[in-house]
């Protein structure tokens, strides 16, 4: 595992450095997350070498897709616009969509940076870890991040790169480090938090990145220690309280909002007072929403038009105490409600040029395709491209450690 024993402190290792800030502060801090990433644009537009890092990225191949894909978003905001359904204040939040090309800019050909990136969020996780375990003990509560689906995500993304920098270590004592975190870390996904998207997020993201190990040769042994690490995590969640209480809610919600649909009735009201509709209250986002595909499956409502349009097909007459949805809690649902099944299809394109992308790269390969698909999974039961904390991270996580493979032209002043 090698690391670097200095930080570049030119224009571009401070961008680098505020990058890493960024995805330390998402742990608990949005405003310091807005903060430093408008410290890092600012710096990168008022310099020309790294405007030109930029440019590099925009007229790369996966640049290209990333056009397309940007301009999907800027027909279906103008769409939303024309129809009433969306406006600059609704489609503030998909500038996180902008944190991909800085990402790319500011690590291409920095190899040593993004290690010194990956570490940092490593150290900082492990961190968070220990003070999760420690409050677990004296009684206080472990989640020690904005929420528990995060924390158990965040530490899982850190659990990727224990087993990463495992594979390439040469030292004992480095490994022995490297599988006393994960495990701490493990513990403290399944264990500690009540979040289903971190168990998902491990059981999807560890085998995958196992399995992307370039190190382990043979094919039949990556396939044996991927799908025993599966089996492992889904003993994590069995053996665990805290996991298998988690499961089994979600499952009863959905049983409870099914038996309601059919006209039943629950055999005491004690029994759907004790069961939250968080899952089940989803089952019915989803059915309403996929009602609502056949008029908008072509062009879609427009870009963060969803609410809208939810509202003018489900809101009741004169009914003061509607809350409205402003998210279906499917990423899958809300961007073909909102751009259109063909949006919808751009934006799978899109995703699968990153994991071409990902799937060239040497170095940390199974970390960003495991996050990618981490963030494909769970967004089938959220908008976890699109919130505020997951948002962020995962478009800033995509362009460091997965477009930031662009070749870099000779005649590029990499330095400012």
């Amino acid at each position: 595992m090698r690391l670097p024993k200095y930080t570049n402190w030119t224009r571009l290792g401070l961008c680098q450095a505020l990058i890493g800030l960024v995805f330390v502060s998402l742990y608990f801090s949005p405003a310091l997350s807005n903060l430093f990433e408008f410290t890092a644009v600012t710096l990168v537009a008022t310099s020309k070498a790294l405007r030109g890092r930029v440019r590099v990225f925009i007229l790369s191949p996966l640049g290209k897709w990333y056009g397309l894909f940007l301009l999907v978003l800027i027909l279906g905001a103008a769409n939303g616009m024309l129809r009433g359904n969306s406006d600059f204040g609704e489609m503030w939040g998909w500038r996180k969509v902008l944190l991909l090309p800085l990402g790319a800019a500011i690590f291409m050909g920095e190899e040593l940076a993004k290690r010194r990136l990956a570490l940092g969020f490593l150290v900082v996780s492990i961190l968070f870890a220990l003070w999760s375990n420690i409050n677990f003990l004296i009684g206080l509560n472990p989640v020690v991040t904005k929420n528990y689906a995060l924390q158990g995500m965040f530490f899982t993304v850190a659990v990727l790169f224990c087993i990463e920098f495992f594979s390439e270590g040469r030292s004992t004592k480095a490994k022995f480090i490297l599988i006393t975190a994960a495990s701490l870390l493990t513990v403290s996904v399944f264990y500690l938090t009540s979040g289903r998207s971190g168990y998902l997020a491990w059981l999807v993201g560890v085998p995958i990145c196992l399995l992307l190990q370039s190190l382990l040769e043979s094919a039949s042994r990556k396939i044996v220690i991927s799908l025993a690490a599966l089996g492992l995590g889904l003993i994590f969640v069995y053996s665990s309280q805290t996991g298998r209480a988690a499961v089994a809610s979600g499952l009863g919600e959905i049983r409870v909002t099914q038996s309601q649909d059919r006209g039943t009735r629950l055999e005491t009201n004690a029994e759907a007072q004790q069961l939250s509709t968080r899952m089940g209250d989803r089952y019915n986002m989803w059915a309403k929403t996929v009602e609502m595909l056949p008029n908008y499956g072509l062009v879609g409502g427009g870009l963060a038009g969803f609410a809208r349009v939810y509202d003018h097909h489900w809101k009741p007459v004169d009914d003061i105490k509607w809350q409205g949805l402003g998210d279906p809690h499917n990423q899958y649902l809300k961007i073909a409600v909102e751009l259109g099944v063909p949006g919808l299809l751009f934006f799978l394109a899109f995703l699968l040029a990153l994991v071409k992308s990902g799937l060239s790269q040497k170095s940390l390969r199974g970390v960003g395709i495991g996050v990618l698909a981490i963030w494909c999974s769970t967004s089938l039961f959220s908008s976890h491209f699109t919130t505020f904390h997951e948002g962020h991270f995962i478009w800033l996580f995509l362009g460091v450690f997965i477009a930031s493979n662009t070749d870099i032209s000779k005649n590029l002043v990499s330095r400012n």
